[in-house]
């Protein structure tokens, strides 16, 4: 994605495991600002294995003027192995507007390793510590 996630707004929550979510993310000039809204569920597949998975969607309005990007897909892998934690992602997310795709590229891969240190810094943190979910897992039926 180019530019940072200036805003992360929660939307709707439709179930317990679904997230409805507008992120709106800031550009530097001469590339325009970026939005997307997009749908998520949490399952559970077994008793050590989390998967989260995001879509792009259309069912909510949220207005912006920022370029929306869209089709959005992602899934996110949290298996837990041994004492270890091991995190499996895939996305495709189209920024749309006129971008140079080594751009596109280089700031994708820039934010999803931001986002990886974030995590594992989360992760060291006591208070994210072995605790009971509180999130409970759904069906996920229409990813």
């Amino acid at each position: 994605m180019v530019g940072a996630s200036q805003q992360v707004s929660l939307v709707a929550s439709p179930t317990p495991s679904e997230r409805i979510v507008h992120t709106y993310f800031s550009a530097p000039w001469p590339i325009s600002d970026r939005d997307m809204l997009t749908h998520s569920c949490f399952t559970q597949v077994s008793t050590t294995h989390y998967q989260l998975q995001v879509k792009d969607t259309q069912l909510w309005q949220v207005h912006s003027k920022a370029i929306r990007v869209a089709p959005v897909k992602a899934t996110w892998q949290l298996s837990q192995q041994g004492s270890d934690l091991r995190i499996e992602y895939v996305a495709y997310a189209n920024p749309n507007g006129v971008l140079s795709k080594w751009l596109v590229n280089k700031q994708t891969l820039k934010s999803i390793r931001y986002t990886l240190i974030a995590i594992r810094s989360q992760l060291k943190n006591k208070k994210y510590g072995v605790s009971k979910m509180t999130i409970s897992g759904g069906a996920c039926t229409d990813f």
